[in-house]
């Protein structure tokens, strides 16, 4: 495996990946767990600075404030995998996020290091990575580099016939593009707190 390592002067705050909303596809269901627990399925017809707008299983719109949510996920049987967008800062997050092929966790200490690390092992106080560990106490973000949502047609074709190419880094970078979904910011309180649908 591959370390990449980049050093910065100093590191921009990241975006928290709300923008990632606008760019995936709406060709594929979402769930869209709230902060009070509650639970919003369907499929994203439009996405605005403050608000989103949900089409339900039902033919309904939901609107939804950007306040009111904790998570995207296209993944609507297990919230707790495939964020798209995080509105909270969390080390469980971090530990729960599972990189597969070319996909990796972007890590940004609070001097300016920064690593990106396909399979690191998280702990409760750490991340290692090929005999390197950087403690959470020096971690100031992290972010999930994944693949952007496919709708159900790609995802098909990807994991029947094409999953082969995901293990060729460039070819696999222009099949599915990727985004950057912020899990973890040193800077803002944390919380760990299970995401569940009630």
């Amino acid at each position: 495996m591959t370390v990449w390592f980049l050093a910065a002067i100093s590191v921009a705050a990241p975006s928290d990946g709300w923008n990632n909303l606008k760019h995936v596809t709406r060709d594929r269901p979402y769930a869209v767990i709230l902060r009070d627990k509650q639970c919003q399925y369907g499929t994203l017809s439009s996405v605005g600075e403050q608000a989103l707008v949900l089409a339900t299983y039902t033919g309904l719109g939901v609107l939804i404030k950007r306040s009111q949510i904790a998570r995207v996920t296209d993944n609507p049987t297990e919230p707790t995998r495939g964020a798209v967008f995080s509105a909270r800062s969390s080390w469980l997050d971090v530990k729960a996020a599972a990189p597969k092929t070319t996909e990796y966790l972007h890590i940004v200490t609070k001097g300016g290091e920064e690593w990106k690390w396909k399979k690191p092992t998280v702990s409760n106080d750490s991340i290692t990575f090929e005999q390197i560990t950087v403690g959470k106490a020096e971690v100031r973000y992290v972010s999930y580099v994944r693949f952007r949502p496919l709708t159900v047609e790609e995802e098909f074709f990807h994991q029947e016939d094409l999953s082969w190419l995901a293990s060729i880094p460039w070819v696999s970078d222009l099949v599915s593009r990727k985004i950057s979904v912020l899990l973890y910011n040193s800077d803002v309180p944390e919380d760990n707190s299970a995401i569940a649908c009630r």
